[in-house]
């Protein structure tokens, strides 16, 4: 027959050995929520030429066709680049092309304007820094004067390369997916950095890095005044789409 003891610290030593195994787990997580967070908040920021910056574009090319086109089915196509002011915080670099049709209803009357944007760039942050590709496509309404503000629809790509500034090991790939439903921008901040002042979005982070492959979903809610809120794996946080700062709630 063992001895209690024997079989008692094999006990013992069994249960450490499982607990070292899961704490290393732990520390070797490919991406933190947090840091899952921080790349939509990439994706969104006007300080990295994001969704914020994007929707000022969409709707401005939108509202040009509307008021200059000769009829349904009228194209025009917009390239731009931008650069980071100089001192900025946050440092970027992008080129996009905007391709917009209007859109009519079954009377040939204007009813919207659909937009297919393909861009690439870079930026440096105090957090996270990327460089890649993406896309978007939407659908803008509330063209007409007497609507107070456009309405963008659709669904934002982004296919990029990642590194976390703070520890250059954790970095790879990610694919961010970003669909808006209802996104509500005031028409007399249009020409400027957009003022988002409603609507909704689901967003999406998949990626892979030498830690491992990892996927965050969540649902982003604009609450005006350049705020947004990311509930994303059961924690909330507040995004600020100006300087794309993130502060956990």
């Amino acid at each position: 027959m063992k001895s209690p003891l024997i079989f008692i610290m094999a006990i013992v030593i069994t249960a450490c050995v499982g607990c070292k195994k899961m704490q290393v787990a732990e520390v070797n997580t490919a991406i933190s929520i947090e840091e899952s967070a921080n790349m939509i908040a990439g994706a969104l920021s006007s300080s990295t030429n994001g969704l914020n910056t994007l929707a000022t574009d969409v709707t401005n090319c939108s509202f040009k066709l509307y008021k200059n086109s000769v009829g349904c089915g009228a194209i025009i196509s917009d390239s731009i680049s931008r650069q980071s002011a100089p001192g900025s915080a946050t440092t970027f670099n992008f080129t996009s092309k905007i391709v917009s049709t209007v859109n009519c209803n079954t009377n040939n009357q204007y009813q919207s304007v659909s937009s297919a944007a393909a861009f690439k760039g870079q930026y440096y942050g105090l957090k996270l820094s990327s460089q890649g590709n993406g896309s978007a496509n939407t659908t803008v309404t509330g063209l007409g004067d007497a609507a107070p503000a456009f309405i963008v629809n659709g669904q934002l790509k982004n296919m990029c390369g990642f590194k976390m500034n703070a520890d250059t090991t954790r970095k790879g790939t990610i694919s961010i997916n970003i669909g808006l439903t209802n996104l509500t921008i005031a028409k007399s901040t249009a020409t400027v950095p957009a003022t988002i002042t409603a609507g909704t979005a689901t967003a999406s982070v998949t990626g892979n890095s030498p830690k491992g492959a990892f996927l965050f979903e969540g649902k982003l809610t604009f609450n005006g005044f350049n705020d947004a809120t990311l509930v994303i794996s059961k924690e909330t946080y507040t995004i600020n789409l100006a300087t794309g700062a993130v502060a956990k709630r």
